[in-house]
């Protein structure tokens, strides 16, 4: 393979009744004077500068994994809560219901009634195709931390008495409270029904 002629700067500077410098010599030569130029110093600061960003590299991405183990709390606990609560209930309907509620917890009934955690269980298993959801539009935590509440919409579906599925919308509020245990549990639901806001 034919080689590429040296540049022709170094042509022109070449010292004259000298032997030529070989091309590779030119080249070693050039790199030489460019370190020289730079000092030793330039190249450890690039040097000391590599563990710096590493471990700015490390922080950022080892941070936001601490960040997720870290326990919720305050309104992002309470929505954390209703989401479960919500999932649970549309796997396995009135049967989960009940498990939220704390032992002296009640139901306020819309256009009735209160209803306790006993009298709840005795409510007959709702009936196929029955599903109830909702979404949470505010949640609160008291400064003491053992008390807070949500409030927002549910969609009640059911059938009618021609055996159609009908859905029912509505606002509701849940009342959380932190039991002995530690765990948390509905003291408080209640709901009312309100038209369908797509037909608005």
């Amino acid at each position: 393979m034919a080689r590429a002629p040296p540049p022709a700067c170094w042509q022109r500077n070449k010292p004259r009744g000298k032997p030529q410098l070989s091309r590779d010599n030119f080249i070693a030569n050039r790199t030489l004077a460019t370190c020289r130029r730079s000092g030793p110093g330039k190249v450890m600061k690039r040097i000391s500068t590599a563990p710096l960003f590493l471990l700015l590299f490390l922080a950022a991405v080892i941070s936001p994994a601490k960040d997720q183990n870290k326990p919720l709390t305050g309104p992002d606990l309470l929505r954390q809560l209703e989401a479960g609560f919500a999932a649970d209930v549309a796997k396995h309907g009135h049967d989960a219901f009940l498990t939220y509620f704390a032992d002296d917890g009640v139901e306020v009934v819309d256009g009735g009634g209160f209803n306790t955690k006993e009298e709840m269980r005795k409510q007959p298993p709702w009936p196929e195709g029955t599903t109830l959801t909702w979404t949470p539009v505010k949640a609160e935590m008291a400064a003491s931390g053992d008390l807070g509440y949500t409030y927002g919409n549910y969609v009640y579906t059911a059938k009618n008495k021609d055996g159609k599925l009908v859905a029912n919308h509505g606002k509701y509020t849940s009342i959380w409270k932190k039991q002995k245990d530690g765990q948390w549990k509905v003291v408080v639901d209640m709901g009312n029904s309100s038209p369908d806001p797509k037909a608005k």
